[in-house]
């Protein structure tokens, strides 16, 4: 019977500034409420000249690779709360990295004068991060345009679970650029993204969840994005990082056939100070129901030397009412309409 090795912990030396930028990025995808007690670690790899910090929820999984001085080769896990705790409490400077003595799992940690034992688990243990071998390149995009579309999108994806592919940003690769959509059944947001590269019409139904985490961990950059042949699992790559998450199964709906080709009614508005408006007048939107609820009228110029307005009118019974006016330029009649405020 062949004996199973055993990898231990490794011995090196990394920046805590790094370290700790890193292990704050793989938290993200660290699961707090699993039966798995192994979801709640991160998986320390130290190799040649670098150290890769893993960490994922089965949903989605995270690795940041940083450099250091490695000395000995070796893998284990530590518990991610634990762990950043410590190494954030650390002053600028040096951390080293040991195994503990007695081949008890675990790392040694030391910086400046502090120095931690922690008790760890085998990376045996620790679920296997898919590869992107396997994977075909699906764009490529810089990361300040990729954060823009999604965070356009993202707040119209559905939370309820209930219908799976509504909490997904519909990925939809056209012949003039990528579309990222997303919509609740109530709200629709997309936003088109030019490629010089035509696509084939495929669509990805990618979680917002993912996505949403993406935009908190990407550097600047380019980010490209890879979806494994079988359409199962797409990754997206960065300088140092890489966030692999499954895609979601089902066919979206027509989304281009919701938005309307025509209007009657076009609204220009000062982005900032209508959002100076709604958060005044959504003071009083409560109406003790639950349902909160902003009353807008759009009103056009009188002529051509006024500017349109929009007015917004909130009120609540018990505490009293707020009104807002916000300058528009407004192509066709008045309109009044009743939004709820949080959308």
């Amino acid at each position: 019977m062949q004996a199973v090795e055993t990898v231990t912990a490794p011995t090196l030396t990394v920046k805590q500034s790094e370290l700790k930028a890193a292990i704050a990025k793989v938290s993200k995808g660290v699961s707090g409420r699993s039966t798995l007690p192994i979801l709640a670690n991160i998986l320390l790899d130290a190799d040649g000249e670098y150290l890769s910090l893993s960490a994922t929820n089965l949903e989605i999984a995270i690795t940041v690779v940083i450099p250091a001085y490695v000395a000995t080769p070796g893998k284990i896990t530590i518990p991610a709360a634990l762990l950043s705790s410590f190494v954030a409490a650390l002053g600028p400077g040096q951390v080293s990295i040991a195994p503990l003595p007695q081949d008890v799992p675990g790392i040694r940690i030391q910086g400046g004068t502090a120095a931690a034992n922690m008790r760890g688990t085998d990376a045996s243990e620790f679920p296997r991060i898919p590869y992107i071998d396997d994977a075909k390149p699906l764009f490529t995009l810089d990361a300040v345009v990729l954060r823009g579309a999604i965070h356009e999108t993202a707040p119209c994806a559905a939370t309820d679970i209930s219908h799976p592919v509504f909490t997904a940003i519909c990925t939809h690769l056209t012949d003039t650029g990528i579309v990222f959509a997303a919509s609740d059944t109530y709200r629709l947001a997309a936003r088109h993204v030019p490629l010089p590269e035509a696509g084939t019409g495929e669509e990805y139904l990618i979680p917002a969840r993912t996505l949403t985490t993406l935009t908190s961990i990407l550097p600047d950059g380019e980010v490209t994005a890879y979806v494994t042949d079988k359409g199962q699992q797409v990754f997206f790559v960065a300088e140092g990082i890489t966030v692999v998450s499954h895609l979601l199964e089902g066919k979206y709906p027509n989304y281009e056939a919701i938005l309307p080709a025509h209007h009657s009614t076009r609204v220009i508005a000062p982005r900032a100070a209508l959002l100076d408006a709604l958060r005044a007048t959504s003071v009083f939107d409560g109406d003790g129901t639950g349902t909160k609820t902003i009353k807008i009228t759009v009103t056009p110029a009188e002529s051509d030397l006024m500017p349109g307005t929009l007015t917004l009118d909130a009120k609540n019974d018990e505490f009293g009412d707020s009104e807002a006016t916000v300058d528009a330029t407004i192509d066709g009649p008045a309109i009044t309409a009743l939004y709820n405020s949080a959308y």
